[in-house]
């Protein structure tokens, strides 16, 4: 079977595609290292490629604003300390 590319075929184009998503996940957006590199990662992608959003595991943090003034989605799933298996079904949800 021979497969080929057609360099024409729009679908295959960024305009013509859906946004991909991505979620990024931390502890919080609390003052950090980690914490600025990922606002500057996230205000860094380009918005027509990529909808992006920001999940917190325990609390949004002082860093958040940042992110929320931009329309950013910032996210928080109040994690329980210790293991807390129901995370992961709020995770997928």
């Amino acid at each position: 079977m021979k497969v080929t590319c057609n360099p024409k075929n729009t679908s295959l184009k960024w305009g013509m595609r859906r946004r991909l998503k991505v979620l990024h996940v931390i502890e919080d957006l609390e003052n950090g290292g980690a914490e600025r590199v990922l606002i500057n990662l996230v205000r860094g992608l380009d918005q027509q490629k990529f909808e992006v959003a920001v999940c917190c595991l325990t609390r949004k943090g002082r860093m958040a604003s940042e992110l929320e003034e931009q329309h950013i989605p910032v996210y928080v799933m109040h994690k329980r300390p210790g293991l807390d298996l129901a995370l992961v079904w709020r995770l997928r949800g």
